[in-house]
């Protein structure tokens, strides 16, 4: 079994080593590169774990994931089980047979598993596990029953569409794979210190929740690559500067992208939601940052940050670190007077998410 302390977990501190006592800290750094590389060995285990229990069966449920009935993508549970006849088996609400014979769970069987698979939602899931007779390691798929029943027993996997998967194993793991790669939940990107702060900095929890979540999938994006910068304000002033100077691309406000309705119930998300939630993370890949105001709406993309340094930058964090600092530290410097806010995140292509806020500063004075 692979773990991790309660504590260790709770704190999730794999990006930043602490909770920066309300200031701009970056020591640890070399701590948190350790602690990343710890968390990238546990995943490895686990990978080797759930490849050595059922690697034909996952390339096989990564397939299926893929595919589409009906010209619908595939959201179905299925439940995978070491033994021909564990206990839950009995449990099953209908079991299952083609032409008298057993439905192997293989991929020249791929169509009818896709089509039975529809019957696997909500509270129903398909129940696989091995054959009886020992026939090469191969599994079958028994029936369906009430994911209530199982009680977590097994390997429970859920697709939610195109290789986006979530697979656990009760008291093993907990984790999703996307896009080609397994994202374990202990690969935290933000602190829960750094959390508190974007909760702080609105009004709406509801859009610091959205936040929370975009800047994960920002993250997790197969297109990340090369670091992004994040920026909130209420300083309208900044914004009306950025666009008259041409120093970003600015939205009529009729055609802001909003955060919030991004990223609310996924229940609700419909094809256009998903297709501007990739739009948004693809203008994270443009140079300059990002910046919206704290109704949550986008108002610039490709944004050139400036400011006076307020204190001494850190040389062995680049750039993007640097001027995002500078920038948080000058603006609140120039504006505390009107009582602006600023909040900056920032990421860096292999390195720690950062999170700069204005309300750090006036806690700190």
């Amino acid at each position: 079994m692979y773990t991790i302390s309660n504590t260790f977990s709770q704190n999730r501190v794999f990006y930043l080593s602490s909770e920066h006592n309300n200031e701009f800290s970056t020591e640890g750094y070399e701590f948190d590169k350790l602690i990343i590389n710890i968390i990238n060995v546990v995943n490895e285990k686990i990978v080797d774990y759930i490849n050595s229990f059922c690697a034909n069966n996952f390339d096989l449920v990564k397939q299926i994931s893929n595919s589409k009935y009906e010209n619908q993508n595939c959201t179905s549970k299925i439940a995978i089980f070491r033994k021909a006849f564990d206990e839950t088996l009995e449990k099953c609400l209908i079991h299952i047979e083609m032409n008298n014979a057993s439905i192997f769970f293989e991929e020249k069987n791929i169509r009818i598993i896709r089509k039975l698979l529809q019957i696997a939602s909500n509270d129903i899931c398909m129940i696989v596990s091995p054959d009886s007779e020992g026939i090469d390691n191969k599994f079958i798929v028994r029936g369906f029953a009430s994911v209530h029943d199982l009680k977590d027993n097994g390997m429970q996997i859920e697709i939610l569409g195109p290789y986006d998967i979530k697979i656990k194993e009760k008291n093993l793991f907990d984790l999703k794979y996307l896009n080609e790669r397994f994202l374990s939940p202990y690969n935290s990107i933000l602190s829960r210190a750094d959390e508190e702060r974007i909760i702080e900095c609105f009004s709406n929890n509801n859009l610091a929740t959205a936040t929370i979540a975009f800047i994960n999938e920002l993250r997790d994006s197969k297109e990340f690559f090369h670091g992004a910068i994040v920026i909130f304000t209420d300083d309208e002033e900044f914004i009306t500067h950025e666009q008259e100077h041409n120093r970003a691309v600015s939205f009529s406000e009729s055609n802001r992208i909003n955060l919030l309705q991004l990223y609310k119930d996924e229940s609700e998300h419909t094809e256009e939601i998903k297709n501007l939630r990739n739009l948004l993370l693809n203008l994270c890949k443009i140079d300059g940052a990002i910046i919206f105001n704290l109704e949550g709406d986008l108002c610039l993309f490709g944004a050139i940050l400036d400011g006076v340094s307020q204190s001494p930058g850190k040389l062995e964090r680049g750039s993007r670190f640097n001027s995002t600092k500078t920038f948080v530290e000058h603006y609140y410097a120039a504006n505390k007077d009107n009582n602006k806010n600023y909040l900056a995140i920032v990421m860096s292509e292999d390195g720690p998410v950062n999170v700069f806020s204005s309300k750090d500063l006036k806690d700190k004075v």
